[in-house]
């Protein structure tokens, strides 16, 4: 007789006997804890029979580690993220790369990268069921993973992000970000090396004031992070509302600030191609509930980008993201997106609309040592009629790190002054780096 209790032995036993309750009426009065405590009762239930039909038959049972094992990963799989809660469990891993069933391999926070041994999944099949299961209850709205929808971006309940393609390759493949800093700070921040005391003040006076910044930076810079960190200075009853594409910032899920926030994620078209939300349409109805502060993840297109710089242009304080390779640039990324835009304007024009909507540019990148740092920030100082023009604050020292200049505008020196910046701290060429 096989002793040995599989994950899926006990999923099975639990999505059976959840099933059983549900048709008999008794689980529609629990909620997510009771669910999970009867879960749990059936599990364990299971584990110990099979643990006595071992011992009847003349073989040995599993040892008492092993079956609270099992069972935890069991819940952990069927609540959770399914059978990929088994790698999100593993500490300081930043990223997991599914190349297939038998090819995982995981990235460390120090930059190591490493294949994962464990199997997993039994087959491609069994990776792309999976993988479906999760677009269908896992995120703020239900998506589809099959062969009308091949690609997929979700949110998990952890708050990474998978994506996941298939009918491109021999199996499906995927790839999840975690955000190993969900809680985060700029003090935080300060401590870990990613920003300065220079920046940790500057962006905490700027987020005071209510100016209006982009975060720039390539995958997996730490845009989330840094973005997050910045709302923790605004008041618990600041009204914001966040749009993104695949819900990340998780700023609702903050008690203290008492259901103050507004989290919106885009929509894709159903089966019969009717009911996609676009950023877009999301940003223009969002003036519309009065917000304090409006954040728009990751702009990725030039309606949505014009939407956001109106709204920035007629004085809401806001914060964005865009992905790009440098501060100092930054900008033309956002003017080729207006340009290109349904309602396409010029560059030099789109160039005129960020010059009037931003204040601040800032950007991610890694230093000499591979770590997630604040590299380059920019003042937005005007436009010479064909360009932004923008005032250097910190620039790339020779590790990568930013390094502050004295080059502030009068008039924003002003503003953040009142609002608690000391601007000496730009005057120190070395920077303030803790670490």
């Amino acid at each position: 007789m096989n002793t040995l209790v599989t994950l899926d032995d006990v999923i099975e036993a639990v999505q059976e006997a959840l099933v059983n309750a549900e048709a008999a009426g008794e689980a529609r009065r629990w909620d997510d804890l009771e669910r999970e405590a009867f879960a749990h009762d059936i599990a364990t239930s299971y584990v110990a029979r099979r643990a006595r039909q071992a011992i009847e038959s003349g073989a040995t049972p599993m040892d008492v580690a092993a079956e609270s094992d099992v069972i935890r990963r069991a819940l952990a799989a069927y609540f959770h993220a399914g059978k990929f809660q088994v790698l999100l469990e593993i500490p300081d891993v930043t990223d997991i790369m599914v190349n297939g069933p038998d090819a995982i391999w995981l990235q460390y926070v120090d930059g190591r990268v490493v294949r994962h041994d464990e199997r997993i999944f039994a087959d491609g099949d069994d990776l792309r069921a999976e993988v479906a299961q999760l677009a269908r209850r896992a995120g703020g709205t239900e998506r589809r993973f099959d062969d009308g929808r091949p690609l997929l971006v979700v949110r998990l309940p952890d708050g990474s992000r998978l994506a996941a393609v298939m009918n491109v390759s021999p199996t499906p493949q995927v790839a999840i970000r975690r955000n190993v800093l969900p809680d985060a700070s700029l003090d935080e921040l300060v401590e870990r090396g990613t920003i300065d005391q220079a920046m940790r003040s500057l962006l905490a006076a700027a987020m005071a004031a209510g100016m209006r910044t982009v975060v720039s930076g390539e995958t997996g810079a730490g845009k989330t992070t840094l973005v997050r960190a910045m709302t923790e200075v605004l008041p618990v009853d600041t009204r914001i509302v966040v749009i993104e594409d695949t819900r990340e910032l998780n700023l609702g899920a903050d008690p203290r600030r008492g259901g103050a926030v507004l989290e919106w994620e885009t929509r894709e078209a159903n089966i019969e191609g009717v009911g996609e939300i676009a950023q877009r349409e999301l940003v223009r109805h969002a003036l519309r509930f009065n917000p304090n502060w409006l954040i728009v993840g990751e702009v990725r297109d030039g309606d949505a980008a014009r939407e956001m710089l109106l709204a920035m242009q007629h004085g809401h304080p806001s914060l964005s993201t865009v992905h790009h390779h440098s501060a100092l640039s930054a900008w033309k990324k956002l003017a080729q997106y207006v340009a290109q835009g349904r309602e396409a304007v010029e560059f030099s024009i789109a160039a005129l609309l960020i010059s009037d909507a931003v204040d601040f540019f800032v950007h991610l990148g890694r230093d000499r040592s591979g770590r997630r740092v604040v590299t380059e920030m920019c003042e937005v100082a005007g436009w010479n009629g064909a360009e932004v023009q923008l005032n250097r604050l910190f620039v790339p020292g020779a590790d990568g790190r930013g390094l502050p200049q004295p080059h502030l505008s009068d008039a924003r020196r002003s503003r953040l002054r009142e609002r608690g910046f000391d601007d000496h701290l730009l005057l120190n060429p070395d920077g303030w780096w803790a670490r």
